[in-house]
């Protein structure tokens, strides 16, 4: 079994596939910083679908079990410092359990 620390980014209706690209306009400071350490560390980040509720870290929010990492292909960066991301899909993982540090 394969365990490993993954950093999410939940979405409300956007699924992401493996081999699929996505582009991203990340403006929360919580996701500028998600990036940032992923772009430092060269590692991928796990993009779910939210099952219930609008945004993460919201109480009623609730990610599916299943997502895709994603990796980082492109960077720009946008005004009022908004950063415009285009990742690529990788491969599907499992959420085991939810840590929200």
């Amino acid at each position: 079994m394969n365990t490993r620390f993954l950093r999410l980014f939940p979405l409300e209706s956007v699924v992401l596939l493996p081999g699929a690209l996505l582009p991203l306009v990340v403006f929360e400071q919580r996701y500028l910083q998600l990036t940032q350490e992923c772009l430092d560390s060269n590692e991928p980040f796990g993009i779910v679908l939210l099952r219930q509720g609008r945004e993460a870290g919201d109480s009623e929010s609730v990610p599916y079990s299943i997502g895709t990492t994603a990796k980082i292909e492109e960077v720009q960066n946008g005004k009022s410092g908004k950063l415009h991301i285009q990742v690529r899909g990788m491969e599907r993982f499992e959420i085991k359990e939810l840590n929200n540090t």
